[in-house]
């Protein structure tokens, strides 16, 4: 037993004489330590890969450093990078709990730095949809065409996987067409659907589209409108505009509904009221500035000078 504890005495001074237990040695072990936490970080190894390197510098600096050789020399570096590594994880793992998470040198997760994620870009997926659509107005119990395109928003391929109505008139609104699949950058899709008032007044809902990253929302709009017609059996109200009452046949009614959603979805208007190379303004009423080709609003000049004929009183 005494001869155990001597040969531990002796380990231990052969241990000191390495000066690997030295001020000096440990500040510059810890701060080789500290340096490859950092690099390691910084080519984004990994939290394994991290902890290696803040493992690997202090033990490279413990070689140069301390003197000696043999077991002792062995033991010395042992517990020199061991102390570092030690420090080095505990610093950063305090400073995470005094900074709330946030490391003093870099933005990062857990104990070991890691390079910021990438900010937002061109790439980033999702969907480029209209926050409004305005569906026409209809007569209570009849129906109408409204529709809006969907397409990606950046230069990503998105996945589609259809769309899904709510709201408090959802039932008002029906979805006959679907958006689902891959789109790649530049291409397209359209979400059709049919509008049937069930009560004069305005009416809103929403449709939920769905991608692979998550979804997003398009509000809905339409008024009913009242179904006493003024028109003479076989005509209805053309319904231009929301106070439109000039009487047409059923397929003229329809063709006018196209026309508003033509004018929306071929965007053409300039974008200050005006219409672009091609297209006038309907002007089937005084405040219709939908845009037609002239002979549109030849025939809408047409219906106007008809209704007299066409009107019930």
């Amino acid at each position: 037993m005494a001869i155990r504890t001597s040969t531990d005495l002796q380990l231990g001074r052969q241990v000191r004489a390495t000066h690997a237990l030295g001020a000096l040695q440990l500040l510059l072990a810890v701060a080789a330590s500290v340096v490859g936490t950092l690099l390691s970080g910084f080519f984004d190894i990994g939290r394994p890969g991290t902890l290696i390197g803040a493992g690997i510098a202090p033990l490279v600096t413990a070689v140069f450093t301390t003197r000696g050789s043999g077991v002792a020399r062995s033991i010395g570096i042992g517990v020199l990078t061991t102390l570092a590594l030690l420090i080095t994880v505990s610093g950063f793992t305090i400073s995470d709990v005094l900074r709330d998470g946030k490391s003093p040198v870099a933005s990062r997760e857990g104990t070991f730095w890691k390079p910021p994620l990438p900010g937002p870009s061109s790439k980033t997926s999702g969907l480029s949809v209209p926050e409004q659509v305005t569906c026409p107005a209809t007569e209570v119990h009849h129906t109408a065409d409204c529709r809006f395109g969907v397409k990606p928003a950046g230069s990503s391929t998105v996945s589609v996987n259809g769309a899904a109505l709510d709201g408090r008139d959802q039932d008002d609104f029906r979805i006959t067409k679907q958006c689902k699949g891959t789109l790649k950058p530049g291409t397209a899709c359209s979400i059709r659907l049919k509008f049937t008032p069930s009560a004069a007044g305005d009416r809103e809902a929403e449709v939920t589209v769905r991608f692979g990253s998550g979804s997003t929302v398009v509000e809905l709009v339409g008024k009913g409108v009242d179904g006493a017609n003024g028109c003479r059996d076989g005509f209805e109200p053309r319904r231009a505009t929301e106070s439109d009452t000039v009487c047409v046949t059923p397929d003229e009614k329809a063709a006018v509904l196209q026309q508003n959603q033509a004018h929306q979805d071929e965007h053409r208007d300039r974008g200050d009221g005006y219409c672009v190379d091609g297209f006038v303004w309907r002007e089937a009423t005084s405040a219709d500035h939908i845009c037609v080709t002239p002979a549109q609003r030849t025939e809408a000049a047409q219906q106007n000078a008809q209704n007299s004929e066409r009107s019930a009183g």
